[in-house]
């Protein structure tokens, strides 16, 4: 019966190539697939691939440069953005990747300077009606409808689904005009 099933779905589809033969593994009933491709042209694509993100050219010695002065500068929002877009270029680039990794982790301990720690708990400090006058956009107003006075920063970021950055960032904004207090 088995092989009928894959007979009729092949007389169904001509447009699928042939596959090599499945060979059958003496000592147990699995069955090993034979990948339409050559393993170890794959393999060295791949490691072809690692090994020229490791290769920097002068155009990546000058956007990690950049980086750099940036992130020196205490820029690191503009150094993420640069990594980040020198990511999605080189998704392997070593470098890039190390200097993002960096400007994350100092973004989030500003961010955590102006909200006190992950444990510390947020509430609004607005009324309702001042807090329209503020002109949230959907993800702030998202966040703030996260805060009911118990839950702590680290459960919102949790739950609220966005990056954990970007609603630590909005978080530290909302404090720092004064619609959100932290304790």
């Amino acid at each position: 019966m088995r092989g009928r099933g894959t007979s009729l779905s092949r007389a169904n589809d001509r447009s699928q190539p042939e596959r090599e033969p499945q060979e059958r593994d003496e000592s147990s009933d699995k069955i090993t697939i034979v990948p339409p491709f050559d393993v170890e042209e794959f393999a060295h694509a791949s490691e072809s691939k690692i090994r020229s993100a490791r290769v920097s050219s002068p155009d990546d010695q000058l956007t990690v440069a950049r980086i750099a002065a940036l992130y020196a500068d205490g820029d690191y929002e503009r150094a993420l953005e640069i990594a980040e877009a020198a990511l999605a270029v080189v998704p392997l680039h070593v470098e890039a990747r190390a200097w993002a990794a960096r400007c994350k982790d100092a973004l989030e301990q500003h961010y955590l300077a102006t909200v006190g720690s992950l444990t510390s708990v947020p509430s609004i400090a607005v009324s309702e009606r001042e807090l329209r006058v503020f002109g949230l956009d959907h993800s702030a107003g998202f966040i703030v409808a996260q805060i009911d006075g118990i839950t702590n920063v680290e459960t919102i970021l949790d739950v609220c689904g966005m990056p954990r950055l970007t609603a630590l960032r909005i978080l530290s904004d909302l404090a720092a005009r004064g619609i959100v207090v932290c304790q």
